[in-house]
Parts: structure tokens; C-alpha cells; sequence
């Protein structure tokens, strides 16, 4: 495989898009990935985007920042982040669908068109998604066609000017995929990285997925305070700006993965609403962490993924939107570790609100403020 990367902070969207796409060319045996401020008009950035190349292989999202090799890319005025993956042997099958009844019927749709695109009548070897919401059934739905299969990906922030791409689409609600076939490897570290303590809870009571109503058959509030050491007088209107270092975790039945459950939003009846879904009568984790460790744990799972190929070709990132702004001082020490590490292969890091990956039994698996590095093989 080979990569280009290209970055515009061109003001105009169209302008923008006929930038990025100058290394994209009209090849089919390839995949475009774009990242582009919010401030976009997406329908826009397709039309300058087409004036130079097929949009056939467009997928991706909009974002407030992206760590490229130049350094952070992070305009007000607008900016695009564009990633070309190519290769002889590579097929790409790529989709996307507003949501359409459930979101685990809109899953086996775009799963369905997806294999039509890439013109095959087997599961690919792995899968690249994007979703607004509802991620865990998409997921869902997607293997109900084709199997466990392992994936990556991650989810743009909520809110005015936040898209998927994909093609000549602008997906406001619904998701977007790539099935890959290749000989080369592509391979995923999906992990948040923090660190066990011995606070355990059970889930005793959750209401639509997400929202937390209860541990240990007591107000969620109440007893994650207790784990922290506080009072809910003390944590209540502030968890999401102090206690970052602190989310819960659930660990998978074999305990290869813990998957990280940050607060989003808190209630006034004292349930959490969290970043991914929650089950009830399973363990939460209180999980710690600090800044340095953030920097440093981006640096191990590079090395890591170094170890898993003979040579790479690109390393796409994703990197939840508090992890990275909460090391804001830390960003430019971030910047030069990962551009000595990856060398000469090309790399983005966009950050995002939500992140999939999978453990190492393949089970694919949602979080938050989690990463999902991925590395594709020359």
C-alpha cells in the first residue's frame, strides 16, 4: 500500500475540496479518507472535491482538529485533512445511509450495499465505520451480513455542521462504511489505556442504553461519588470538567478489554448519561489516569502497532475530542514522538466523540474517551 496526505486551510469549502483532492487522482483501488472542519459546507467541499477527483472513494467526518505531520490542524476559518490509501490489489466496497427504521435494519442495508460496491459475494477482511449515534447497532447490523469481521472507526461530535461523508452523500443521521479486501495487514489497538482501581459497582438500572439510572440499586450520582472520595454536592454540575481522569469501564467477559464509559451528561435526578451503551447486572469499573500518561499511552500503542507489520504504509488515529483537549499543553510534546514514530508512513489523527475497535477475540466493541489507532501495511 501507499499513502499521501494532504491538508487545506483554504476559507472557501469548494476551494477546499478541489485542494485536497489534487492527490487523489482517478484510480478505483484506493480510499480517501477526509476529515473537515465543521464551519464547511459539506455539499460545497463534494463540488470542488469532483472538479478533480471521483468521489466514489470519499469517507469520513467532520472534526475540530486533526494531528497530522504538520502539526495540529486547527482553524476556525476551515481546514481539510485528506488521507489516500492505495494499492493494486486493494477493493474497497463503500456506503452510507441516513437511518432508516432501527438502526440495526439500517445496518444490514448499508452492509448489503457495501458488498454490491465492492463486487464481492464474501465478508471483507475488515471494516472501517462511522456513525452519528446508536453505534453498538449499526455494528449490530452490519455483522448480521456479513459476520464478526474486525472493525475501526469513530464518531464526529453532536451538533450544527457535524457530518459523515461519503461519496457524493452528506449524512447528517445514519452511518458510513468501507469494506476492505487485501493480502496486506491492517491492524487495530482499540484500548483506553487507564488504569484498574479496586471500586467496583454493578449496574442495576439503565434506561435507553445510555443513560445510567443506577448501581448497586442506588442513584448513579451518588455512588460514583462514593468512589471518588467525594460528596454528590461536591462532583454535581463539574464531573465532565475535573473528574476526565476518573470515567468507569466495563471489562469483557475475558477480560482482554476494558471499555471505557465516560459521564456526558449528568441529571437531576442523579443518573449519568454515558458515551457508549451499558447492560445491566455487569461490573463498573472506576478507572484513573493523568495527563502524562495520556501523552505516553499514545506513544505505546504506536510501538505496538509498529511490532504488528513489516513495514507501514499509514497509521489513521482516532482520539476522543477530551482526551485530546485536556492535553492541550502537551500537544506539541504529542506531535513530535508520534511523527518520529510512525518515519516516513503517513498519519492523521482526528479527533472524535466516540471510538470503535475490537478486542482480541475480535469482538467489536464501542466506547468513549478511548483510542483507535489502526496501521495499514505497505
Amino acid at each position: 500500500m501507499k499513502s499521501k496526505v494532504e491538508i487545506s486551510l483554504k476559507k472557501d469549502s469548494f476551494a477546499a475540496g478541489a485542494e485536497v483532492a489534487k492527490i487523489c487522482g482517478k484510480e478505483a483501488n484506493k480510499i480517501n479518507f477526509v476529515f473537515n472542519s465543521p464551519v464547511y459546507d459539506a455539499a460545497k467541499f463534494i463540488e470542488g472535491f469532483e472538479t478533480v477527483a471521483d468521489s466514489k472513494n470519499l469517507i469520513g467526518f467532520s472534526t475540530p482538529a486533526v494531528l497530522s505531520k504538520e502539526g495540529c490542524v486547527l482553524n476556525e476559518e476551515g481546514f481539510s485533512a485528506l488521507m489516500s490509501i492505495d494499492d493494486e490489489e486493494l477493493t474497497v466496497g463503500i456506503a452510507a445511509l441516513s437511518k432508516e427504521d432501527s438502526a440495526r435494519e439500517t445496518g444490514r442495508k448499508v452492509a448489503k450495499l457495501a458488498l454490491e460496491e465492492a463486487e464481492a459475494e464474501i465478508a471483507p477482511d475488515y471494516f472501517f465505520m462511522a456513525a452519528t449515534d446508536e453505534e453498538e447497532m449499526y455494528i449490530k447490523g452490519i455483522q448480521d451480513v456479513i459476520g464478526r469481521v474486525p472493525c475501526f472507526g469513530a464518531s464526529p461530535l453532536k451538533g450544527e455542521g457535524y457530518h459523515l461523508y461519503c461519496k457524493k452523500q452528506v449524512v447528517d443521521n445514519g452511518v458510513a462504511v468501507a469494506f476492505f479486501y487485501t493480502e496486506k495487514q491492517i491492524n487495530t489497538k482499540f484500548s483506553g489505556m487507564f488504569n484498574e482501581t479496586k471500586k467496583v459497582g454493578v449496574i442495576t438500572l439503565v434506561s435507553d442504553n445510555r443513560l445510567l439510572v443506577e448501581i448497586n440499586n442506588q442513584p448513579a450520582l451518588d455512588v460514583y461519588a462514593k468512589m471518588l472520595g467525594k460528596t454528590k454536592e461536591e462532583i454535581k454540575g463539574h464531573i465532565k470538567d475535573n473528574y476526565l481522569f476518573n470515567p468507569l469501564g466495563v471489562k469483557d467477559r475475558l477480560g482482554d478489554l476494558v471499555a471505557i464509559r465516560n459521564v456526558e451528561e449528568e441529571k437531576e435526578d442523579g443518573s449519568l448519561l454515558m458515551g457508549a451503551n451499558l447492560s445491566e447486572n455487569t461490573a463498573l469499573i472506576l478507572m484513573e489516569k493523568n495527563k502524562d500518561e495520556i501523552v505516553n499511552d499514545t506513544e505505546t500503542i504506536i510501538k505496538y502497532l509498529k511490532a504488528t507489520v513489516a513495514a507501514a504504509a499509514a497509521y489513521l488515529m482516532f482520539n476522543n475530542v477530551e482526551r485530546s483537549f485536556k492535553i492541550e499543553d502537551q500537544r506539541d510534546e504529542l506531535h513530535k514522538k508520534v511523527k518520529a514514530l510512525v518515519e516516513d508512513a503517513g498519519f492523521l489523527m482526528p479527533v472524535c466523540q466516540r471510538e470503535y475497535g475490537y478486542a482480541d477475540d475480535q469482538t467489536n466493541t464501542v466506547g468513549n474517551l478511548m483510542m483507535s489507532f489502526t496501521v495499514f501495511e505497505k
